[in-house]
């Protein structure tokens, strides 16, 4: 057999020049779309994580609240804590400074804001409507109460009750947001069922769709007994969700320890509906 070096050239042949400037064009082309894209993910994922951990810390002031009612949020931040909970360790992945809000009861991030009524792409407020009507939420982000004697009246008392306030998939979508944030307002029903909005609270779009009771673990939301108790009764007869009548001012129990005080205008624990 006779040995052919030019076959043996032609088959090592490699890319040609033309050949690899296209692949590179490629290349260049799917990085300009998928970094892009990869980059706001991860920003996306650290704005998430900076809001799981403000709410965290605002919990932890609620809980050490009830044990040192003196504690301020700024103590929380420092890491001061009469129970042993260190909530100086949760901090922005962004690296952004968490202050207090103006109200003294909420976290701002630097970064990603939050707090006293700011909102950012993750949580945002739904915007007024016209004539009074608001979007989700309470009496500040809610469904007007209804005027007229034909209003419904929360049975024995005088609370008229609003329809539902409770967000949609819809809301989500028109407001290109994740999170919904709640406000305090009055009683409302949904499905057979009356609710209170007691404090700010945050709805997801991955739960919206099993409504309140999906939400009663994190405090904000109220369901109520149906029990209408009047204001002389013991603080360890006080259930959630007992609305308490006092000279005709009602009040719900927004807390889960027992009450150490009786019902009133700015007693802790206690949120008077309006």
């Amino acid at each position: 057999m006779i040995f052919s070096w030019k076959k043996l050239a032609k088959k090592e042949e490699g890319f040609t020049l033309v050949e690899l400037i296209v692949v590179l064009v490629i290349l260049a082309l799917l990085s300009a779309v998928l970094v892009p894209s990869l980059l706001g993910f991860i920003d996306k994922s650290k704005e998430k994580v900076c809001l799981v951990n403000r709410n965290m810390i605002e919990r932890y002031y609620r809980a050490e609240v009830i044990y040192a009612p003196d504690t301020k949020m700024q103590d929380m931040l420092d890491g001061n804590s009469v129970t042993g909970t260190d909530a100086s360790e949760l901090s922005c992945p962004s690296g952004g400074d968490y202050s207090v809000s103006s109200d003294g009861q909420h976290v701002i991030c630097s970064v990603h804001g939050g707090g006293d009524g700011e909102s950012d792409d993750t949580v945002t407020k739904p915007e007024e409507k016209p004539d009074g009507e608001q979007g989700p939420g309470g009496n500040g982000g809610g469904l007007q109460p209804p005027d007229g004697s034909g209003a419904e009246k929360y049975p024995g008392t005088d609370i008229v009750v609003q329809e539902s306030i409770w967000p949609t998939m819809d809301d989500f979508v028109n407001q290109n947001s994740w999170n919904i944030v709640m406000e305090p307002g009055g009683v409302f029903k949904h499905g057979e069922n009356y609710y209170v909005i007691t404090s700010q609270g945050n709805v997801d779009r991955d739960r919206v769709d099993k409504g309140p009771d999906a939400y009663l673990g994190e405090r904000f939301v109220k369901k109520l007994t149906g029990k209408v108790l009047q204001g002389d009764f013991p603080l360890n007869s006080y259930e959630q969700g007992d609305i308490v009548d006092v000279n005709g001012t009602y009040y719900i129990w927004a807390d889960y320890a027992t009450p150490g005080s009786m019902p009133s205008e700015g007693a802790y624990g206690w949120y008077k509906i309006p």
